[in-house]
């Protein structure tokens, strides 16, 4: 499972007689079992074998996004692939769903974040907590996070990071915020699905047709607002970024 399998790609089936499975929460599932695969370098059947579940086809579920891993199983793995539960626990599954802009503010999101991207949004450690910003610029901050995107690098941060942003616009109500990482999330979610380095390593981890969704919506939302010049100097700063990044 080097590469992102498109075939496990549908929407989750209720079983006969249970409610149908949250899909984010499905998604979450997936995204952390193909992260093990792809850090692990093991089989599916190698990770049954592992994780005391030799014969039981556990993984292809977890895969799947048909089951959630339990707390200790959680644990059992993160003793076997150090870092992975950090893919599930992330507060970025929170934040994915385009009905929730606007009831999440970002600093549980930012302070998850990894360096380098952590110090951009977050001031240190202070004796005045209520104060964790790091006063906004949004073209630095797009830049960091775009650069890391084009470089290859840290892909649940970066997604994690302009999830934390878009919510962020939402609720200091930054039009122009918004509009820059409405741009940035359609980018990353088309070069997901052209891109052939974005289908390879954690990249292919990533909840593409959840990414894309959002994305969609929140360009709506932008063109709803009538910011079209907020909409061009995106356009123009990412393609920069980019140029600058290669």
């Amino acid at each position: 499972m080097s590469r992102r399998d498109t075939s496990l790609d549908a929407a989750p089936v209720a079983a006969r007689g249970r409610p149908a499975r949250s899909p984010f929460e499905s998604a979450r599932a997936k995204s952390w079992a193909r992260a093990v695969v792809q850090m692990s370098g093991l089989s599916l059947r190698a990770l049954d074998r592992h994780c005391q579940a030799a014969g039981s086809g556990q993984w292809s579920k977890y895969v799947a996004g048909r089951v959630s891993p339990t707390t200790e199983k959680l644990d059992i793995v993160e003793a076997l692939v150090p870092g992975s539960s950090r893919c599930y626990l992330s507060p970025l599954w929170e934040l994915l769903d385009p009905k929730a802009l606007g009831l999440f503010g970002p600093r549980k999101i930012y302070e998850w974040l990894d360096e380098p991207l952590r110090s951009k949004f977050c001031l240190p450690l202070s004796d005045i907590p209520l104060f964790w910003r790091v006063p906004e610029h949004i073209g630095a901050e797009l830049s960091s996070v775009m650069t890391l995107a084009f470089t290859y690098r840290q892909p649940f941060d970066v997604l994690a990071a302009l999830l934390g942003s878009t919510h962020e616009a939402i609720t200091t109500q930054n039009r122009e915020r918004l509009a820059y990482t409405s741009v940035a999330l359609w980018i990353l979610s088309n070069r997901l699905y052209d891109d052939e380095r974005m289908m390879e390593g954690l990249w292919a981890a990533l909840p593409e047709r959840h990414i894309r969704a959002f994305a969609r919506n929140t360009l709506g939302l932008v063109g709803e607002l009538g910011v079209d010049a907020h909409l061009q100097e995106a356009t123009r700063s990412i393609r920069e970024i980019q140029r600058n990044a290669l």
